[in-house]
């Protein structure tokens, strides 16, 4: 795991939501280069299982959501059913809507898709977020 930096390094050292704590465990993944493939991140697929384990063979396929559904998983709470678990848009779905609070699950579009994370700040009025990396 790579260490939050600067004005978030606090996020290390107290109690977290297990949820957050799970994302932070995950932080600092990063996909592979070229043909070969980060492990790491199949395994998620394998975690998740389902269809998912059998699609899911490349770190260059979106993964953002899959992380998401392995820190769920991970803090006990259910993830999304078969493929919206990969869908970053389809995790606004999930939970219960919130305001913008530590570990909150975030979701914004932007071009080409989307993309999910946990809250840890907010800053002029926009989230800051924890994702994969």
């Amino acid at each position: 795991m790579r260490s939050l930096s600067g004005q978030y390094q606090w996020l290390n050292h107290m109690a977290l939501p297990v949820m957050l704590r799970e994302m932070l465990k995950l932080y600092g993944i990063t996909e592979v280069k070229g043909s070969a493939h980060n492990p790491i991140i199949i395994d998620f697929a394998k975690e998740i299982g389902g269809a998912i384990a059998d699609w899911y063979d490349a770190d260059e396929k979106p993964w953002c959501g899959l992380v998401m559904g392995i820190a769920a998983k991970r803090a006990g709470w259910p993830v999304p059913k078969g493929f919206k678990v990969l869908r970053a848009l389809e995790w606004a779905n999930w939970g219960v809507p919130a305001t913008p609070m530590l570990s909150a699950v975030m979701v914004f579009e932007r071009e080409g898709g989307g993309h999910v994370g946990c809250v840890v700040g907010v800053v002029d009025g926009c989230c800051v977020g924890v994702d994969e990396g």
